[in-house]
């Protein structure tokens, strides 16, 4: 038999109406995270049917990933989120477009995600087809982390209409 843990907290300031009057805290301590911590939920569902939970240096990894393979514009609630790294698909595969690459990953981290620092971007072109890798490597909190981020003319995320 599963069993299934419902998050309560420790104390429930009753309102006049019946609603507790610190549901924010409890959203904020249950959902979001306290502090230094950080907890978000990603797009890939469980067996179990929920959303997947991260925590820590994950929850920044998660939210530099979609920063970066979302294009600029194609968010309809915030047209300046995304990054225009899908531009440099179609260009050279040479130093000039690593370099710019490596600039458009340190602005966007920069201009939307304050909580982690970039400390090295690499880019590698593929020989077998369009597109390149971005190795990227993070620091939060004393914690270095590297992630690898594909950009292909064959990734979902870059099929505009």
């Amino acid at each position: 038999m599963k069993q299934i843990t419902i998050f309560q907290p420790d104390t429930v300031e009753e309102s006049h109406d019946g609603i507790p009057s610190n549901t924010s805290k409890v959203f904020e301590t249950g959902v979001i995270g306290t502090g230094q911590s950080l907890v978000d939920f990603s797009d890939i569902v469980s067996p179990s049917g929920d959303f997947k939970k991260l925590s820590g240096i994950k929850v920044v990894i998660n939210s530099l990933r979609n920063l970066l393979a979302t294009p600029l514009g194609s968010y309809p609630f915030d047209p300046e989120y995304g990054s225009e790294l899908y531009k440099q698909l179609f260009e050279p595969a040479d130093e000039i477009t690593a370099e710019e690459i490596k600039h458009t990953v340190i602005d966007n981290a920069r201009q939307f995600d304050d909580r982690i620092e970039i400390t090295n971007v690499d880019t590698a072109f593929f020989s077998n087809r369009k597109g390149f890798r971005i190795s990227v490597t993070i620091k939060r909190a004393d914690i270095d982390e590297k992630i690898d981020i594909d950009i292909t003319e064959q990734e979902s995320a870059f099929e505009l209409e």
